[in-house]
């Protein structure tokens, strides 16, 4: 990943949404990549859209919102739109109570404006009683606001009135389409239709919507939004008053990307000033009330901004943050006075944030690295302090994949406003070559992966608890205990006899070492069918790490017993259980569980049954001889051990290497009493 491009999938790259020909793939890579993610104010929590792996065809067939608990990994489906619909990056307001976004309905008619066919699942209560709580009513939705409906709050009005005098000339040959202004509990109930716009443009403007949000002022009380005007991308920044419906239009630009201040009385974008590619940017900055709206020309390569060209207000609503590749630009927004800081140990630094106090602004610096077989670069996630300038690093990243920035397949960082987190979305590729949508979550003590793909599949939508199960299977496979706990514990939910997904999650608690809740799934699965083989199986691990190994014997004879009728000698688990009990009467610290002639016997079959190429059931073949005292066979199948594997077994149970020197001095294996 090349110093230069780990602040984003470069802004030229993003703004191929407004021309023609947007492939699925590149949605995929708006939808899954760009679309930036909303924190919950306390950090603890993500609202995040998501849409299907791509396809060669015209359009994914379902975008959808969530929100994603970084810690227990639950999510919770907010929204969701079919083929030709599209969903907006959604935006969580500072109070933590609702989630915005914008929502295009599928199959819209283009040429007209209807006010018919409300969703029956959404709640479309008059904007006010909403949010204050009161009790729902449902009402009709709110008409589609033609464009430049809002009550102008622009400076010069003449801009307001020319680019009105523009769209009616051009409003016969101009296609128009409905947006609706959304509102969602962060529990996925509330969902209420706040504004339903007319927005101007071709199909590629309703791609755009996928990096797009609405902005919350600080006191929860207005939401910011942008409508596009006309065909040269010029687009107007509006607020709507949350309580009284009231708009307004503040602010003229070509960029579909603002800030608004914390105090709420400035709004902000930066665009290209000229063609695509130009060195030049132009700043907009207006007074929310109208008393104020200026351009401002700077020499910045929006190619090398952050965020697709977004700007940061600093706490006090005065001064602007701008990053661009080396440096971070400090700029007063009434004078357009600007001063630049410069990180003396980074080659780049990208995505500022300051925290929720505004004493701190978070950043991430890139080191660029020149020894052999090392990465390229190095990527720390770094704190300044606003006064002195004084910075420190909070942690380092490890293990940042290798995005292929060129191929349109970056990967697009996130800082939590507490300063605890950063997230990159990222599009890599699995064993078998296929690409897939990841999270990545790092604290500075661990990195969390997460795929968000399988998010979309069927089973999330269904009542099957058998599918429902078969998904859990998979994110096992993928060990994401979290993510199959959730389905597991779904599944268990619908149908609470349902056996196999009883089983399944008992082997993730045992995974997540905890074993009681193991013991209790088994002993819930054996009461429902006793001849569930594989329930004796865990069950026989969670005694055994609980020291009861008396127990765990007792349930591996009765469950290779049964395994053997109803699965068959040659099932992999039942071959496991074989090998396991045979270890463990090999190599027992407690003389009475131990049989040497018995473990011979089992692991004898053990190796018999997969025609002696499993080291691992060697390995018990070997000390189970030892354990008769036959030293010379130990000898002999534990050199064979070693020769058919270079894999060892766990460290409680020693290497092979140490087990054939024990063996050679005429010693059994015993394994630990801890």
């Amino acid at each position: 990943m090349d110093a230069q491009k780990v602040g984003k999938v470069c802004y030229s790259k993003a703004s191929i949404t407004l021309v023609a020909g947007v492939s699925c793939f590149l949605i995929y890579v708006l939808a899954c990549i760009v679309s930036p993610v909303s924190w919950s104010p306390d950090c603890s929590k993500i609202a995040i859209l998501v849409t299907l792996p791509f396809e060669e065809k015209e359009a994914p067939d379902k975008f959808a919102i969530f929100t994603y608990d970084i810690a227990t990994g639950e999510r919770v489906l907010l929204d969701e739109v079919e083929k030709n619909g599209v969903l907006s990056a959604p935006s969580w307001s500072p109070d933590g109570k609702w989630i915005a976004y914008y929502r295009v309905e599928p199959n819209l008619p283009r040429e007209t404006v209807s006010s018919s066919g409300a969703d029956p699942n959404v709640s479309q209560t008059p904007p006010a009683s909403a949010v204050e709580g009161t009790a729902q009513v449902r009402g009709p939705e709110p008409t589609a606001e033609r464009l430049f409906s809002e009550e102008n709050m622009m400076l010069p009005p003449a801009l307001f009135e020319i680019a009105k005098e523009k769209l009616d000339k051009e409003e016969k040959e101009r296609n128009f389409f409905d947006v609706k202004l959304m509102l969602v509990k962060p529990d996925g109930t509330g969902r209420k239709v706040l504004q339903v716009m007319k927005w101007g443009g071709n199909e590629d403007v309703r791609v755009a919507l996928i990096y797009m949000r609405p902005e919350w002022s600080q006191d929860c009380k207005r939401l910011f939004y942008v409508r596009p005007g006309h065909a040269e991308n010029l687009a107007y920044v509006c607020s709507i008053d949350i309580a009284t419906g009231k708009m307004c239009a503040h602010l003229l630009s070509s960029a579909v990307a603002f800030a608004v201040s914390p105090d709420g009385n400035w709004v902000v974008s930066l665009s290209e000033a000229g063609k695509a590619g130009s060195e030049k940017a132009l700043l907009t900055v207006a007074r929310t009330d109208g008393n104020f709206h200026k351009y401002f020309r700077l020499d910045i390569n929006l190619s090398l901004v952050d965020e697709a060209g977004t700007v940061t207000w600093f706490p006090d609503s005065k001064h602007l943050l701008i990053g661009a590749k080396e440096k971070l630009r400090i700029m007063a927004a009434d004078t357009g006075s600007i001063e630049e800081y410069r990180d003396p140990n980074a080659s780049a630094i990208a995505y500022p944030v300051f925290s929720a106090t505004g004493n701190t602004l978070y950043y991430l610096a890139v080191r660029e690295v020149n020894e052999p077989n090392s990465p390229k670069m190095s990527i720390s996630f770094k704190s300044m302090n606003i006064k002195d300038k004084a910075t420190k690093t909070v942690f380092a990243l490890s293990d940042v994949p290798d995005m292929d920035m060129d191929s349109n397949k970056g990967g697009v960082f996130s800082i939590s406003p507490n300063g605890k987190t950063v997230l990159m979305r990222g599009i890599v590729k699995d064993e078998n070559g296929n690409e897939k949508s990841v999270l990545f979550f790092w604290d500075g003590k661990s990195r969390k992966v997460v795929e968000t793909d399988s998010w979309l599949k069927k089973p999330l939508y269904g009542t099957d608890p058998v599918v429902i199960n078969l998904r859990g299977v998979e994110y096992y496979s993928q060990r994401q205990f979290d993510q199959a706990l959730l389905d597991f514990n779904k599944a268990v939910q619908i149908e609470p006899n349902y056996v196999d997904a009883l089983y399944n999650r008992g082997l993730v608690y045992y995974h997540q070492s905890k074993y009681d809740q193991t013991l209790s799934d088994c002993n819930q699965v054996l009461a429902i069918d006793p001849q569930y083989a594989k329930a004796y199986y865990v069950r026989a691990l969670a005694y055994s790490a609980t020291k009861r190994c008396q127990f765990a014997i007792s349930d591996l004879v009765k469950g290779i017993e049964i395994g053997r009728q109803r699965l068959g000698e040659r099932h992999p688990d039942v071959l496991w259980a074989i090998n396991h009990l045979a270890w463990m009467q090999a190599t027992s610290p407690t003389d009475e569980l131990r049989d040497g002639k018995k473990a011979v016997e089992l692991a004898t079959e053990a190796c018999d049954l997969t025609d002696w190429n499993n080291p691992d059931f060697v390995d018990t073949l070997a000390a189970a001889f030892a354990e008769t005292g036959d030293f010379e066979s130990a000898i002999k199948w534990q050199s064979k051990a070693i020769q058919l594997s270079s894999e060892r077994r766990s460290t409680s149970q020693g290497s092979s290497e140490d087990r054939l020197k024990l063996y050679q001095s005429r010693k059994p294996f015993r394994e630990a009493t801890d």
